[in-house]
């Protein structure tokens, strides 16, 4: 039986949580209910020190004391073992920092009973280790979030060959499919890792990986040839650079 710990300043936004677990049927015991981020941390300790860890958190954001992130970064922080997490929230916000943090899911209320029902087969799933093993804070994204129908789904970045900007958006492109991110290319390129993405125009992020060639164009500028087939213009201020990473 999976014990979860339901974690809202909310009281009516607990008993949505609890009544759409005894609406789905699924085993899962409630051990506990708390009103704020501090009573959460507490509660994780107790169960911890009694041999009967936390399986399941469902949590808000937003609270007085800690918030939820704040609550994950003091249950790491004291060495307990950090329970699988199904954020849920009013504000859509926060999704893109949810899923660094190895969320199960993010769930926006009010949740329909069977959005909630995606959320805990996925914390429930057998393939997944419910006890995430997790950084305090992630230097560099391992994860992007995007909008997919509705729906935020998480992109590996190690799946991403190169992003380009759309407007105030960005265009994720992967060997399969192209995704439409909420950030601009600027903010996405800084939660980049160096060592495996670089800037090759203003409105352009590569996979350093996905590089097959560097050539010069009819003008005298430079292009990069991807692993997808694309070509993407390099602008003279980074050719330099993009020509020692790939050497």
């Amino acid at each position: 039986m999976t014990r979860a710990l339901i974690v809202d300043d909310e009281a009516p936004a607990r008993r949505m949580v609890r009544d759409a677990l005894e609406a789905l049927g699924a085993e899962v015991e409630v051990v506990g209910e708390c009103a704020n981020g501090i009573e959460a941390v507490a509660a994780i300790a107790r169960s911890d020190d009694a041999g009967r860890p936390v399986d399941l958190l469902f949590l808000d954001v937003q609270m007085p004391g800690l918030s939820g992130f704040e609550v994950l970064d003091a249950v790491a922080g004291r060495g307990l073992a950090v329970p699988a997490v199904v954020f849920s929230t009013a504000f859509d916000r926060h999704a893109v920092r949810a899923f660094e943090v190895a969320a199960v899911d993010y769930l926006l209320k009010p949740f329909t009973q069977a959005r909630f029902a995606e959320a805990v087969g996925r914390a429930l799933a057998p393939e997944r280790v419910v006890e995430v093993v997790r950084q305090a804070s992630p230097r560099w994204a391992e994860r992007l979030l995007v909008e997919d129908g509705g729906v935020f789904v998480p992109v590996a970045t190690a799946d991403v060959l190169w992003a380009e900007a759309a407007g105030d958006y960005t265009k994720l492109h992967t060997r399969t499919r192209t995704y439409l991110a909420s950030q601009g290319i600027g903010a996405l390129a800084e939660r980049l890792d160096p060592a495996r993405f670089a800037r090759v125009h203003r409105s352009t992020v590569v996979a350093l990986d996905a590089l097959r060639a560097l050539e010069r164009d009819a003008s005298g500028g430079f292009v990069a040839r991807l692993a997808d087939g694309a070509v993407v213009r390099v602008s003279r201020t980074y050719a330099d650079t993009i020509r020692d990473m790939m050497a």
